[in-house]
C-alpha cells in the first residue's frame, strides 16, 4: 500500500507546487504573451509585445507617472529654451550599460536621431532638427518649433537610448543583430533569446536606481493564445498577463484561478481596434465606397454585442476615453449606404453581391475580435451585399509581411492611442508616415495637407484648451474623409498574481518599466 500512498503524496504535492505564484519561491516574475516576438528594440518596432520587453532592458530618458506625465529616469531634469526652440536634459552620472560603458550624451544623442529616423511613430519626433552633446552628461535638443510634450515622448518602450559603440556599428538599426541580443541600461539584462519559447532576463546589478528592480529574474513566456495563458495562471506557472478588459474581468473569478488574484486597470494605453483601408486600391480609393461603410454600421447594436468589459463602439478617430476625444457623428442610414455604393459604380449583381473584400487580420488576435470579424461579415452580407473574406495566414510574422508590402484591401487592427494623439494618432495620418513599408504607421496612405497642418500646430501647443479645438478640427475633418472604419474600443487590464507589490506603477501595463514591482511573502488560501 506503500506505493499508492506515496504517489498519492507526490499528486498533491505537485499540485501545491503549481499553485503556489512562481516569484514566491525564485524570486521570478513570470509574464504570458499571445506571440513570438521579431526582436527585443522598440526603437524600430511597435508592438506590446516588444515594447514590453524592451521597457526592461533598456532605459529612457524619462518615464511616466499615474497622470501621464513624464518623470525623471535617465535624464535626472530637464529645461526648455526661452525661445522653445530646445530642450535640455541633465543625464544621470552613475548610469552604465549592460556592458559596464557609462551612458552618455552621445549615446543619447545617437538614439534620438536613430529613432527618428527609423520608429514607426517617427511622426512624434519630426520637430527635432539636431542633438548637441556640450559634455558628457548635457544633451540639447534642437527643435524646428516648440515641442512642449518631448519629455513624455521618450520613454523606454517608444524612445530607448542605446549604446552608440554597439547600435552605431554593423548593419543598419532594423537589421542590427544587437536588437535581439540586446545591451541597454535597463533594469534587467538578456539572459536568453529564445523567441518561440521564452525571453530571459535578469537583474541588472549595476541599474542607476538604488535598491531597483525588485524581481531577481523576468522571463516572457511565449503561448499559442489566451486559454493557454489563463490556464497557466490558474496553474501558477504564469505570474501576470496583459489582456483585454473582457478576458481579464471573465476570468478573473472563474474556479481555478489562484485565490486574491489581482485585476489591475490600465491607463494611458488607449486599445482599440479599427478596419483600415488601402487607399491606394479600389475599392477603397473611392470615397463614396469608405462613406457607404461608415453609414452602414449599426453602432447601437454593435454596443450590445461589445457591451460587456467596457468595451464602446467608436464613431471617429479617437477612443472615447482618449485625452482630447470628442463626439463625433455618425448615422446608421443603410439605404443611403447602397445608393452610395450604386452611385460609386458597384451595382448588386443577380445573386445580391457587389463585390469581394479580402480582409487581413493577426492569427494571435483574441476571440472577441475573431466574433466581430463574423459580426462584420455578417453585416456587410446582409445590409450592403459585399463578401467580406478573410485571410488566413499561418504566423504573426507573415501577416506583418502582408501589410507591409501593401498588398491588402482591408486589415483588421488593434491599436494603441497611447498617453497622447502626438504618439499614437499622428502616426497613423501624418503625411511623413505614409508608404514606409512598416507596420503600425501611416498604412492606409492617408494624407491631407489640412489634417497635417493642424497636426503641426498641436504638437507647438500646450495649452489644454487650444489643443483640444486643434483636435476637434481634426477628427472630424479625419471622420468626413473616412480613412479607416473604427469600430470599438478594446480596454486592456493586468491579471497578476497576488504575490506582487506595486502594479499601480504600471501605467501602461507590461509596457512599463518593471523595476518597482517586487514579490510580496505568499499568503495561505482560506
Amino acid at each position: 500500500m506503500r506505493a499508492p500512498l506515496a504517489a498519492a503524496w507526490l499528486c498533491a504535492l505537485l499540485v501545491l507546487c503549481l499553485r503556489l505564484p512562481v516569484n514566491a519561491a525564485t524570486d521570478e516574475l513570470i509574464i504570458g504573451i499571445e506571440s513570438a516576438p521579431q526582436h527585443a528594440n522598440p526603437a524600430v518596432l511597435s508592438g506590446s509585445i516588444t515594447a514590453g520587453i524592451g521597457a526592461q532592458l533598456f532605459a529612457g530618458l524619462t518615464r511616466l507617472d499615474s497622470r501621464g506625465q513624464a518623470l525623471p529616469y535617465l535624464a535626472q531634469s530637464w529645461e526648455s529654451g526661452g525661445d522653445g526652440l530646445s530642450m535640455t536634459f541633465h543625464l544621470q552620472p552613475q548610469a552604465v550599460f549592460h556592458d559596464g560603458s557609462p551612458v552618455t550624451a552621445e549615446d543619447v544623442a545617437f538614439s534620438l536621431l536613430q529613432c527618428r529616423e527609423h520608429h514607426p511613430f517617427r511622426s512624434m519626433l519630426t520637430p527635432i532638427t539636431g542633438v548637441d552633446t556640450p559634455d558628457r552628461h548635457t544633451v540639447v535638443v534642437r527643435l524646428r518649433h516648440p515641442f512642449p510634450l518631448l519629455p513624455a515622448v521618450l520613454l523606454p518602450s517608444l524612445v530607448p537610448i542605446m549604446p552608440r559603440h554597439v547600435y552605431g556599428n554593423g548593419p543598419p538599426l532594423p537589421e542590427h543583430p544587437a536588437n535581439r541580443q540586446v545591451v541597454g541600461s535597463g533594469p534587467f539584462m538578456l539572459e536568453s533569446f529564445a523567441a518561440e519559447s521564452a525571453i530571459r532576463l535578469v537583474r541588472n546589478p549595476h541599474f542607476f536606481l538604488p535598491g531597483r528592480p525588485g524581481f531577481a529574474r523576468i522571463t516572457f513566456r511565449v503561448f499559442r493564445d489566451p486559454a493557454e495563458i489563463l490556464h497557466a495562471m490558474r496553474l501558477g506557472s504564469v505570474d501576470m498577463y496583459l489582456c483585454p478588459a473582457p478576458i481579464g474581468r471573465t476570468n478573473l473569478d472563474r474556479p481555478g484561478m489562484p485565490w486574491q488574484t489581482r485585476l489591475q486597470e490600465v491607463r494611458h494605453i488607449h486599445a482599440y481596434t479599427l478596419l483600415n483601408y488601402n487607399l491606394s486600391r479600389p475599392p477603397f480609393s473611392n470615397p463614396l465606397v469608405r462613406e457607404a461603410l461608415a453609414l452602414a454600421l449599426d453602432r447601437k447594436r454593435l454596443a450590445g454585442h461589445a457591451s460587456f468589459g467596457g468595451m464602446q463602439p467608436m464613431s471617429g478617430p479617437f477612443p472615447p476615453d482618449a485625452p482630447f476625444a470628442v463626439a463625433v457623428e455618425q448615422p446608421y442610414d443603410p439605404a443611403r449606404a447602397n445608393a452610395l455604393l450604386d452611385k460609386a459604380g458597384y451595382p448588386r449583381g443577380t445573386d445580391g453581391k457587389r463585390f469581394v473584400l479580402r480582409l487581413n487580420y493577426s492569427p494571435d488576435i483574441s476571440p472577441l475580435l475573431r466574433d466581430l470579424i463574423k459580426y462584420l461579415q455578417h453585416e456587410f452580407a446582409v445590409t450592403l451585399g459585399i463578401v467580406l473574406e478573410t485571410q488566413d495566414v499561418e504566423s504573426v510574422a507573415k501577416w506583418r509581411d502582408i501589410l507591409n508590402s501593401g498588398n491588402f484591401d482591408a486589415a483588421l487592427d488593434e491599436v494603441f492611442f497611447w498617453q497622447d494623439p502626438v504618439v499614437g494618432f499622428h502616426r497613423l495620418y501624418s503625411s511623413d508616415n505614409r508608404r514606409r513599408k512598416l507596420i503600425w504607421t501611416n498604412m492606409t496612405g492617408y494624407a491631407d495637407p489640412h489634417v497635417q497642418a493642424l497636426m503641426e500646430r498641436a504638437m507647438q501647443e500646450s495649452r489644454p484648451v487650444e489643443r483640444q479645438a486643434i483636435y476637434t478640427r481634426i477628427q472630424r475633418q479625419i471622420a468626413h474623409d473616412h480613412p479607416a472604419l473604427w469600430l470599438m474600443t478594446n480596454p486592456y487590464v493586468i491579471i497578476a498574481s497576488p504575490a506582487i507589490d506595486g502594479l499601480e506603477s504600471l501605467v501602461q501595463g507590461t509596457m512599463s518599466p518593471l523595476d518597482g514591482l517586487s514579490p510580496l511573502p505568499r499568503t495561505e488560501e482560506p
